[in-house]
């Protein structure tokens, strides 16, 4: 009897335990469409840009990713090869280059949705958003920031 008790008590314990764990969150919600106001068209047109955006740069971050590891492997090697990591840099920089105009695309293309007075709050919204690596962290490709 004492026995099933305390197994009893452990089973429920667990059980507890277990019930206990947090989820996963819930999926980030964007405040802008709301802070903006936009109108149903407008989110319909949001969401496919924003979709094509992550269609279009998908590739190219994982080109990006793949450039990054092999810089990595040349720095690391015995006798690093400057030209080859050169030419790793600016093969990067130019897949950067791309990104950052689809960037731009994007923005256009966000823009052209908006009233006159909605552009006036998404400039707001962007100038108010940091750019850039954070200023405490790491720069570009990892490498340490600016010396303070």
């Amino acid at each position: 009897m004492k026995r099933a008790l305390i197994l009893i008590t452990l089973v429920t314990a667990i059980a507890a335990t277990a019930a206990a764990q947090p989820g996963p969150p819930p999926p980030r919600r964007d405040p802008l469409p709301d802070y903006l106001q936009l109108t149903d068209a407008q989110k319909s047109a949001w969401q496919t840009a924003r979709g094509n955006f992550e269609t279009a740069v998908k590739p190219l971050h994982e080109q990006e990713r793949t450039i990054h590891q092999q810089i990595e492997q040349a720095l690391s090697a015995a006798n690093p090869d400057a030209t080859a990591i050169g030419k790793l840099m600016i093969s990067g920089k130019q897949t950067g280059d791309q990104i950052k105009a689809a960037h731009d695309a994007l923005d256009a293309t966000l823009t052209a949705t908006l009233t006159p007075e909605q552009k006036a709050k998404f400039e707001a919204f962007k100038a108010a958003r940091p750019r850039g690596p954070h200023p405490d962290g790491p720069g570009p490709m990892g490498h340490p920031g600016p010396p303070r």
